[in-house]
């Protein structure tokens, strides 16, 4: 398979603006931020195309990016996580709290973000230990309530965890037996240590 590219033109020691013509007739979208600054994208780009859009940058004073296509965002990966875990019941379960809701209120969350999968190559490699080799990779997505993909963000570490176990179908009735347990332990604890000194300290007061 050949390696494309996304290319992303920015402001350097010059503005972008300046070459948007030459850029527009290179088949560059202009991208504008919510800071009100602008970048110029182009999608599915060839290495060939990518090395001369680097000399282009480094001669006129702009900021050049390049990311390998596998590690952008698609257009298609919701459609495609729905196609591949269809529901029975219509409702998904938030990765991260355990909620379940209906497929028009829950969103499908990147593991591994995809501004941190762009950026940094050591998170790339990270992703590639857990079988990751795309952001879009379906191993690296799951299921979210609005709250905790707005919580989440571009955040990793615990919730990196937390998005793995909780998109395994075993991982909620566990944590609920494993709870139910451990407040058993806990009251049968407390009977056993607490009740000899409540019972002693009753005595005492009778007396």
């Amino acid at each position: 398979m050949v390696q494309t590219y996304t290319l992303r033109i920015k402001n350097g020691t010059r503005h972008v603006k300046q070459y948007r013509i030459w850029l527009w007739w290179k088949k560059y979208t202009c991208i504008k931020r919510a800071n009100g600054r602008v970048y110029y994208e182009k999608k599915e780009c060839s290495r060939r195309e990518k090395n001369h859009m680097q000399r282009f940058s480094r001669r006129k004073g702009l900021t050049f990016e390049a990311v390998p296509t596998q590690y952008t965002r698609s257009n298609s990966y919701r459609s495609q996580f729905f196609a591949c875990h269809p529901s029975a019941t219509g409702k998904y379960r938030c990765a991260y709290c355990g909620k379940k809701k209906p497929k028009d209120k829950i969103t499908i969350d990147h593991i591994f973000p995809v501004h941190c999968m762009e950026k940094y190559p050591a998170v790339r490699k990270r992703a590639a230990l857990f079988g990751i080799h795309g952001s879009n990779d379906m191993k690296n997505l799951c299921t979210a309530c609005m709250r905790c993909n707005q919580k989440k963000e571009a955040k990793m570490g615990i919730w990196i965890l937390k998005g793995f176990l909780g998109k395994q179908p075993w991982y909620w009735p566990l944590r609920r037996i494993l709870t139910v347990i451990l407040v058993f332990f806990v009251l049968y604890l407390g009977r056993k240590i607490y009740m000899p000194v409540v019972c002693n300290w009753i005595n005492t007061l009778q007396k």
